[in-house]
């Protein structure tokens, strides 16, 4: 869920019988009446499926969306941009095993995603990737030395430096650590 310019309310939807690669977003006003809905195929050029489950919503200042989340299947990264108007700007997948938790703008306006990444059997740990507005990744960062772990929220500090908190996963009773 976030805001566009005008403070209208846009959410992602799967309805029931939505087919797997079906992508929604619906935008209603403040006080919850329904404006407009989005709804985009999310089959790729070479077959791929873009579908699945996008979890990760933002909104820059000129209204375009952007899109964050996986296929459920195979954890890969899936990507879609559009425009105020409902064009399709950028729209991809990647390879990468990340599962999207949480999205944001930095301080430069770059776009930082947070998520889980699955390296097979019990190799599970954290990446953050940077990209640029127009969906092109600028940086990643994984903390496989830190297996078992998950962030479970970041903040910006001035510089641009991050604060991670995460969580170990290697037990019943996760650890909070800083």
């Amino acid at each position: 869920i976030n805001l566009d310019s005008k403070k209208n309310i846009c959410y992602i939807l799967r309805e029931l019988n939505d087919n797997y690669s079906k992508i929604r977003v619906r935008k209603c006003n403040a006080k919850g009446e329904f404006l407009k809905e989005f709804s985009f195929d999310g089959a790729l050029p070479d077959g791929g499926d873009l579908g699945g489950d996008m979890t990760s919503l933002l909104i820059d200042e000129q209204d375009n969306f952007y899109l964050f989340g996986g296929n459920s299947s195979f954890y890969r990264l899936n990507y879609l941009k559009f425009s105020a108007d409902g064009k399709v700007l950028k729209h991809d997948e990647n390879p990468e095993h990340l599962l999207v938790q949480r999205t944001f703008f930095n301080s430069k306006g770059e776009i930082v995603v947070n998520g889980l990444v699955d390296g097979g059997g019990l190799n599970i740990y954290s990446a953050i990737f940077i990209f640029d507005k127009d969906m092109n990744i600028k940086s990643r960062q994984y903390y496989n030395d830190k297996p078992f772990y998950l962030i479970s929220a970041i903040t910006e500090n001035s510089d641009g430096s991050y604060n991670m908190f995460i969580n170990y996963l290697a037990n019943h009773n996760p650890g909070f650590i800083f």
